[in-house]
Order: C-alpha cells, then structure tokens, then sequence
C-alpha cells in the first residue's frame, strides 16, 4: 500500500496509550489517528508518538489537550480524548515523509509520519511511576507557563 501523501488533514482518534515505553524506559503518549474528509486517504490510520517528560514534554502534553485532555490528572486522559473523540471532536494533523537508510541493504526508504500521534505498546504505569509522570507533567506545565493547547 502507498504511503499516506504528505499534507494537512482532519482527523479523530481511534486509539490511545500513554505510559512508559519498556523499551527506552521513558513516558510517552501514543496516538492512532483515523483521516477524515473528502480525499484519497480517507479512512486510513496514522500514529503519533510523543515523549512526556523531558524536553519535547510541552508538545506531548499540548498534543494531548488538542485531542481532548482537560490537562488535570495524566490518569484520566485516555479516556477523555476517546469520549471527545466519540463526541465529534476532530483535529488537524500534518503528515510528512521521513527519509531513513535501512540497516539491512543499506538501501533509502521512506515513512509517512504524523506530526502528532500511534498504536498501543506501552507498559501499563504502577503506582509509582503514575506519580512520578504526574509530577513530570506539572513541572514541564509550571516551566513553560503556558498551559494553552498548541496547535499540530
């Protein structure tokens, strides 16, 4: 199948994860995102990845009050984005095409990448960790002052 053409499209979420990836151990929001409107790429899915801690924290946490988070308490946004979703609520996105060198054949190929969302492979968080992103969360939001959704 080809790839998603690069441009602006409207698009709701159909899926959301957030919590710490196993892998690199840091939390991170994943996104899928389902294209809308009267175009070739209509219906088609997309994800958007997003770090929550460090320092892309304010796009992650923007990104998730763009899609339906009231930016209170991290453990309640899951849900409120799929309701806003099932309510109607909608979001533009910008898809691009990423370059990179496969490691195997050394050969170039491409990916369509959302610049904001994506699937479900996160470790679910223990009470711990839950505290430690909530308190990640409200340091990034008092340090950058702006509470305010950025758009995509």
């Amino acid at each position: 199948m080809a790839l998603i053409e690069p441009g602006v499209y409207s698009a709701k979420v159909t899926g959301v994860a957030i919590g710490k990836n196993p892998n690199g151990g840091s939390y991170e929001a994943q996104v899928r995102l389902q294209i809308l409107g009267d175009c070739q790429d209509r219906g088609r899915t997309i994800n958007w990845q997003q770090q929550l801690t460090g320092e892309y924290a304010r796009y992650g946490i923007s990104g998730l009050i763009s899609l339906g988070w009231d930016g209170e308490d991290h453990r309640f946004a899951k849900q409120q984005i799929l309701d806003a979703s099932e309510g109607g609520h909608t979001v533009e996105i910008e898809v691009a095409h990423q370059r990179f060198f496969d490691k195997k054949t050394g050969d170039e190929k491409f990916f369509a990448k959302c610049k904001i969302v994506t699937g479900a492979t996160l470790a679910d968080l223990n009470d711990d960790e839950s505290a430690e992103l909530g308190a990640a969360i409200a340091a990034a939001r008092s340090s950058d002052g702006n509470s305010q959704p950025m758009p995509f």
